[in-house]
């Protein structure tokens, strides 16, 4: 099983508290996580135009 490239940023459950038998919606929030390329300090490396450097992983 492949791992999936997202971060989840927030989740709601409604309604909120749950009672036993009811229905409820779960809906999460999510984004794309980023591979980045950075140099050994940490700092992102940048294109002529200044946007990051993406990889694939």
């Amino acid at each position: 099983m492949a791992d999936a490239n997202i971060v989840i940023t927030g989740v709601t459950l409604m309604p909120n508290p749950v009672n036993t038998g009811g229905q409820y919606v779960l809906a999460v929030e999510i984004k794309p996580v980023i591979f980045a390329i950075a140099d050994a300090d940490g700092i992102f490396l940048a294109d002529s135009d200044g946007k990051i450097i993406n990889t694939e992983e």
